[in-house]
């Protein structure tokens, strides 16, 4: 499984928390804020005593995730691959940017691989947040680690690497704007 997939697992926690493949039910009085309890859900799920790790339960995860019931899944990864899945809700950058500040006040590894990518790489590459790209470079986040994925165009450059390509190859323009952002840290 790759890096992404790990948001289709956030996806599948949306579902398995909303309830949307059951039948329409009561509306509920509050609006929800399914980011905040996809969050909640998460934090029941911790592997560690310092919360840096998930461990999921298999009514999570597709058949094509098993592999991931004997696996943690590092917590600022899993958070970071969230910014696509929960795109269209209130404060959503706002709360992530708060989960992983968390996860780095208690001790997370902000340089871990997982997959192949640092959280770094994934915070250019999936999330493409510009004030979450800079908190983890301030936070000690190292981007001259070579990426260890099996995706040949990627693997084995570092973060200012892979900017270099994709402002080269996207014709995005915010990949464009964010490959532009990261190389702006490059003499830092």
């Amino acid at each position: 499984m790759k890096i992404k997939q790990i948001s289709l697992l956030a996806l599948c926690l949306v579902i398995s928390l909303t309830g949307c493949d059951k039948k329409p039910q009561e509306q509920p009085k509050q609006p929800i804020n399914v980011l905040e309890a996809t969050l909640a859900e998460i934090s029941k799920h911790y592997a560690d005593d310092k919360q840096c790790y998930l461990k999921l339960p298999k009514e999570l995860l597709a058949k094509e995730e098993a592999k991931y019931l004997f696996q943690d899944i590092p917590t600022i990864h899993f958070v970071l691959t969230m910014n696509e899945t929960f795109s269209n809700q209130p404060n959503q950058e706002e709360i992530l940017f708060r989960e992983i500040k968390s996860a780095v006040d208690r001790g997370c590894d902000i340089n871990e691989i997982f997959e192949g990518f640092s959280p770094l790489e994934v915070s250019f590459i999936f999330q493409r947040d510009k004030n979450m790209f800079a908190f983890l470079m301030e936070n000690g986040a190292d981007p001259l680690a070579k990426n260890q994925s099996d995706n040949k165009k990627v693997s084995g450059l570092n973060v200012f690497e892979m900017a270099e390509l994709f402002k080269k190859k996207s014709k995005s323009p915010q990949v464009q704007d964010m490959a532009k952002f990261v190389l702006t840290h490059q003499d830092k």
